[in-house]
């Protein structure tokens, strides 16, 4: 009974953190929940009331729903939380609740030794990297503050919102593994799982065709549709790069299954693949295209290995051997045809663009994406300098033009290290990147037991090279991207694994049944501490806020609006905090302050001035006021002794805010504190 008040407690829990997400991180536009919220609410509800029904509608919308917020303006420059995760919170909400309500047994395969302790790892470094970015909110800061935390003046909130989805990248990934193999029973199933996807598949390929032939801006971000001279297509992922990657996943997976089945069948993964091939060189991914012909020689090299000894049997296969070569030479074609005879092939133009720059500016990094001169070096540096722990999950896109600056490097944008394991090293150091390796090698076991096992199978055998082949392609991804932003790629990698072990366990979920001993556990307590309290000990010393002020001479600007002029001289408005770096040069601090509250005869506005010197160190209140009219006022307040020349951080509180939008009916959506000009430090007169 205890048992199940905790897990109920746990279920409720994640229903009251997952509407406090979408309300900070899903875009309340009224035109897009009218689409997003009704999706949301049916996966939960078939998922509570048929796991496995739940479970197909993920696998079939999650590929489908990544550009949704494009059609309604919520772009890139919009802070948001990719659709995928969102749809998989509320698949996994719903399937919680009914495990609760309806406890099964639940399968834990060896993989899920390294997966918990991994996890608990990325949970402590979420927490202290959160922790680290808000200055040690509630033990150090009195408030979370939007300090700037880099040299790009990226602020405390984007750093809060990089580690968060850095973990959900990770832990919703695992999270769907778990699922897969506790709901998979049978071949069928995964039958049904697949040819699911596919269909979905060939839903996106429809709509990258649309915006190839037609309208590219069509679901596509602004700033992808011509980008250096070079459109790509994105279909309904978030990006091309994205997109890329999941045909080099798709095309030999829907080749084993176009092997495996009969009819029209056939015809329908034959028809999913060439158009597949075709939008491939459009996205400009050159690593997809790699990746793709590296997939396809696996799958017929191993194409060939199962070849039967059975004499009788010769003629057929050879037969079958033949329209194989057939096949493979056709798509080759295809692909080679898409890159470099096709006129207006992203890829080509890419590569073409990248060499044409190489050979003007005598810049080889540029060949590469930068990835040999910037991203890689730079998160080898990471790993330099704090090998155990990293520099904390989510923080790489945060650190990096840090690094950057010290490294004397020109900065690039990115959102990962350009490589799945020097960004996993970066994070979570050689501890974290030790247990990777353990994860991985738990999944080759895994796909050699399924080799072995299936390549006899002449039924099932294309498919299994398929998944396979699949797999290969997108962990060759992985060396030149880390997707973490990209969820519904880390979703297909962690699909395809949950596969590969649900084939495995089919028959024999008696083996499934994971004891960690004595001093298994040991180890594991051992390890997490060690980790923990090597990145405790970073995030208060070199990688702390005041450290790194001190060393790249950060300056904080926060909570302001962008500057006005009322024809007579410039102000800003603030939010309801705002604050600002400086250095006090006199004993009086003096400003203009306008508060335009339509209420305020009936109800001042109250604002609070406050000084912090070395990051609360010291904590200075300055000042209170409390505002009665809708003018211009001039405030001074006397600087305490010792204070003078010292570099400070002087904090703005205002005690409500009001919207003109709202309030007045005006397009104005802000939410407006108080109006300040005229800010400055004098000497007292005589």
């Amino acid at each position: 009974m205890a048992k199940k008040v905790i897990v109920a407690l746990a279920v409720f829990s994640l229903l009251i953190l997952f509407f406090l997400f979408y309300y900070i991180y899903v875009p309340l536009v009224t035109d897009f929940q009218l689409v997003f919220a009704p999706i949301l609410a049916a996966i939960f509800v078939v998922t509570l009331i048929n796991c496995e029904w739940g479970l197909f509608f993920f696998v079939f919308t999650f590929p489908l729903i990544n550009n949704l917020p494009y059609f309604f303006g919520i772009y890139e420059h919009i802070p948001h939380s990719p659709t995928a995760l969102v749809l998989f919170l509320a698949f996994f909400i719903g399937w919680a609740l009914k495990r609760w309500i309806r406890p099964t047994a639940v399968l834990k395969p060896e993989i899920s030794k390294p997966l918990l302790l991994i996890s608990l790892m990325i949970a402590a470094s979420g927490i202290l990297t959160f922790l680290r970015y808000s200055n040690y909110f509630p033990i150090v800061a009195d408030s979370i503050y939007e300090f700037t935390v880099n040299v790009e003046g990226t602020t405390s909130g984007g750093a809060f919102m990089s580690t968060l989805f850095s973990s959900l990248n990770y832990l919703t990934g695992f999270a769907f593994f778990f699922i897969l193999v506790n709901t998979i029973k049978s071949k069928d199933f995964i039958k049904k799982i697949l040819i699911i996807l596919s269909v979905s598949t060939s839903v996106s390929i429809m709509f990258g065709m649309y915006q190839h032939f037609i309208q590219l801006s069509f679901g596509n971000l602004p700033s992808r549709i011509v980008r250096s001279g070079i459109s790509v297509v994105n279909a309904t992922f978030k990006d091309g790069n994205s997109f890329g990657a999941y045909l080099s996943f798709f095309i030999p997976l829907a080749l084993g299954f176009l092997f495996l089945t009969k009819g029209l069948k056939k015809i329908f993964f034959l028809i999913s693949i060439i158009p597949a091939l075709f939008l491939l060189p459009q996205s400009a991914s050159i690593s997809s295209v790699v990746a793709t012909f590296i997939s396809l020689l696996f799958f017929f090299w191993f194409y060939e290995k199962s070849r039967t000894p059975d004499l009788e049997s010769k003629r057929t296969f050879f037969k079958k051997i033949t329209g194989a070569k057939t096949v493979l030479i056709f798509i080759l074609l295809i692909l080679i045809s898409g890159i470099f005879l096709i006129k207006d092939s992203s890829t080509f133009n890419k590569l073409k663009s990248r060499i044409d720059y190489w050979q003007k500016r005598d810049d080889p990094s540029r060949l590469t994406g930068h990835k040999f001169s910037y991203f890689w070096p730079i998160a080898g540096n990471m790993m330099k300098d704090f090998p155990v722990s990293g520099v904390g999950i989510g923080a790489y896109i945060i650190e990096a033009s840090n690094y950057g600056k010290r490294m004397n490097k020109t900065i690039r944008r990115s959102d990962s290290a350009e490589n799945y394991l020097l960004h996993i090293g970066a994070e979570l150091g050689v501890l974290g990147l030790f247990v990777f390796f353990w994860i991985f090698w738990e999944i080759f076991k895994q796909t050699r037991r399924c080799f072995r096992t299936y390549l006899p199978d002449k039924k099932w055998r294309f498919a299994v090279i398929g998944i396979t082949g699949g797999l290969v392609s997108l962990l060759i991804n992985y060396i030149f991207h880390s997707y973490i932003g990209s969820f519904e790629i880390k979703y297909t990698f962690w699909l395809l694994i949950g596969i590969i072990f649900a084939l495995n366990q089919i028959g024999q979920t008696s083996k499934m049944r994971l004891k960690i001993g004595k001093n298994t556990r040991i180890v594991y307590l051992m390890v997490f501490l060690l980790f923990t309290a090597t990145l405790a000990y970073n995030s208060i010393q070199s990688l702390s806020l005041g450290k790194k002020a001190t060393q790249l001479g950060l300056e904080h600007d926060f909570g302001f609006y962008e500057e006005e002029h009322d024809g007579i001289r410039a102000f800003r408005w603030t939010r309801r905090t705002a604050g600002f770096s400086t250095i006090i040069n006199g004993s009086v601090f003096k400003l203009q302050i306008l508060a335009s509250h339509p209420d305020i005869e009936e109800n001042p506005v109250h604002v609070e001035f406050l000084i912090i010197k070395d990051y609360f160190e010291k904590k200075i209140n300055l000042g209170h006021i409390s505002i009665r009219d809708n003018n211009w006022n001039t405030y001074s307040f006397k600087i305490p002794q010792g204070l003078l020349n010292d570099q400070i951080i002087m904090i703005i509180k205002t005690d409500r805010t009001w919207q003109p939008q709202k309030e007045l009916g005006t397009p104005d959506p802000r939410k407006l504190g108080i109006a300040v000009r005229d800010i400055k430090f004098e000497l007292p007169q005589l």
